[in-house]
């Protein structure tokens, strides 16, 4: 599914109106007829009455409102249009929406131009009895905090008690970045015109649309297709025919061979996870490097991984000495896929080895965890010579260190921030947390739908980097085995929360529930 920005839905309005020849004042009838319809049809018998109170601003969200009011009072609703203003100070198409509105419905308009008008409003007609509230309040557009007027209504309106459907977004959500500007709507229904918004599938703006449906008001395929639209939601049919059938006569070599390089003294469990989903993911062979000193830690819990123990130095980490390069070159070789980083450490002799690992790895690496923070303290290890293809596998806190930013900076801007990095390295950036973020050099920017919060215990990134690793060693495009691996990831989650509980789900859990996941997929497209 699409995702739009707030200058990318403008850019949309004005082809519309200006190249394709749709007046706006017919897109907000559109939008309105469209919003109405589907209000009368979902909601219209199991409310305990057919009454609506309306808020509009005074901008095209408001305009929409007003129709909205009109087909629904055309309809036989009761409906009251509170707006948000003096009729005499609209302009433009919510001027002449709201003029059809006063005079088929005289009695429907009620003028809130200030707070005291507003609380007088709610109080003194039926408006606060009825059985919905449509939030026609603020469009996308909203780029700072909300005040005065609007924000006590988005209050009021808060307050009622009632179910509030929005026009378009919540009230009080940027829609390109989900961020709520001081006060909010929490609707139970959003309908998001034309396209969902990009601050429509990211936190916190997500957790305040209630149930989301796009409506289609005439933007036509012909205008989308003048605009970049680089955003996507990883949903579940975004990746069917991600996997391919598997053939009769394949074999354990036909599914390449993945490389991790990972673990030391007390982080052995992070290595085998990460060694294990690549496994669990399909790849036909993995090798796990693994300090020495911690070689009997891992070797019994490893079946089906072969295990490359390298010199260790005095920490239980990697020693940067000229055996372990030899070994790790030696190791390299013949590998579609290498996992660097998860328990590592951070110290001069793992910043040596990812140096060399970089310099002469010549597959696909994913890095995470300690390999990050090694990134962040030498960010000289993405300059020169290095591996045809980077993937970052940051949570908000190591993307904070890599960028420079605090996590709070990285957390309001979550697409931005790994869009820019993913921009100016040329990396894959896979910005972890609720709704992960998948940023590719060139191309598009992925937000993650699948996940729950029972995935929020460590060890959790770890089988996500073992994953994509495990992916892209098959073959898999970098374009799309990683947002893949990322949704797979999730969807892992959601179905091990569904068996256990959202309390005390193990990272190690995720890995009974791959096989099934991916099963599921290639039924999905049995003919690839």
């Amino acid at each position: 599914m699409r995702l739009a920005t707030n200058e990318l839905m403008r850019e949309v309005d004005r082809i519309t109106i200006e190249e394709v020849g749709i007046p706006g004042a017919v897109l907000m009838e559109n939008a309105g007829r469209a919003i109405a319809g589907a209000i009368e049809r979902e909601l219209g018998g199991r409310l305990a009455s057919r009454s609506a109170l309306v808020v509009s601003g005074r901008g095209n969200n408001g305009g929409d409102g007003s129709v909205i009011a009109r087909v629904l009072l055309d309809s036989g609703w009761r409906v009251r249009c509170l707006l948000l203003s003096r009729l005499e100070e609209l302009k433009g198409d919510a001027a002449l929406h709201f003029g059809v509105l006063k005079r088929l419905y005289p009695e429907a308009v009620l003028e809130a131009p200030d707070q005291e008008a507003l609380e007088r409003a709610i109080k003194a007609h039926e408006a606060s009895h009825a059985a919905l509230v449509v939030d026609a309040i603020l469009g996308t557009g909203i780029q700072r905090p909300v005040e005065g007027l609007t924000e006590a209504a988005i209050v009021m309106v808060s307050g009622l008690g009632r179910p509030i459907v929005s026009v378009d977004i919540a009230s009080g959500v940027n829609g390109s970045t989900g961020q709520v500007m001081g006060k909010a709507v929490r609707a139970k229904k959003t309908y998001s015109i034309g396209l969902m918004k990009l601050g429509q599938a990211l936190y916190p703006g997500a957790d305040y649309q209630g149930e989301l449906e796009v409506v289609d008001i005439g933007f036509s395929e012909t205008t989308y297709a003048k605009l970049i639209l680089p955003y996507f939601l990883g949903c579940e049919h975004a990746f069917v025919g991600a996997l391919p059938k598997r053939s009769a006569d394949s074999h354990k070599g036909t599914y390449g061979h993945v490389l991790v390089v990972a673990g030391s003294r007390g982080k052995t469990g992070a290595a085998v996870m990460a060694a294990t989903a690549a496994a669990r993911v399909g790849a036909g062979l993995v090798t796990l490097a693994i300090p020495a000193s911690e070689y009997s830690q891992v070797s019994a819990r490893l079946l089906e991984v072969m295990q490359a123990p390298l010199e260790a130095n005095a920490l239980g980490e990697f020693a940067a000495t000229k055996a372990n390069f030899r070994a790790l070159e030696a190791l390299l070789k013949g590998k579609q896929a290498v996992v660097f980083g998860p328990g590592v450490g951070v110290s001069e002799d793992t910043r040596k080895l990812a140096a060399f690992l970089f310099l002469h790895a010549q597959a696909p690496v994913v890095v995470d965890a300690d390999g990050l923070n090694l990134i962040a303290q030498d960010p000289s290890l993405l300059q020169g010579k290095r591996p045809p293809m980077l993937v970052l596998t940051p949570h908000p806190g190591e993307m904070a260190r890599l960028t420079g930013q605090s996590t709070k900076a990285v957390q309001n801007d979550r697409v931005g921030t790994a869009e820019a990095y993913a921009s100016r390295h040329g990396v894959f950036v896979v910005l972890k947390g609720a709704r992960t973020i998948t940023s590719c050099p060139e191309g598009p920017v992925w937000v993650n739908a699948s996940g729950c919060p029972a995935m929020a215990s460590g060890g959790t990134g770890d089988v996500l980097s073992g994953m994509l690793g495990g992916l892209l060693a098959q073959g898999l495009s970098p374009y799309e085995a990683v947002p893949f691996g990322v949704f797979a990831h999730g969807a892992a989650g959601e179905r091990m929360a569904a068996l256990k509980g959202t309390y005390g789900l193990l990272a190690g859990d995720l890995l009974g529930a791959l096989p099934s996941i991916f099963g599921d997929y290639v039924a999905q497209n049995p003919g690839r």
